[in-house]
């Protein structure tokens, strides 16, 4: 986990997972936003919460 700078967050900052890309660049990714996601499409799946991250840091393309 990741701290990066933000100016529109109360704090200044927001936490992020941090993983590297199919490419080999680094991506990140919201927790809290992913699973937010996740609670707006009940059941909640934890495979695919984590598919989902994996798809927006770039460690795996969406097919």
């Amino acid at each position: 986990m990741k701290a990066l700078k933000e100016e529109s967050s109360p704090r200044g900052f927001r936490y992020v997972i941090e993983g590297t890309a199919h490419d080999g660049v680094a991506g990140y990714v919201d927790p809290f936003g992913l699973v937010m996601e996740e609670f707006e499409n009940l059941s909640i799946q934890i495979a695919r919460m984590l598919a989902n991250a994996e798809v927006t840091i770039g460690a795996n393309l969406l097919i």
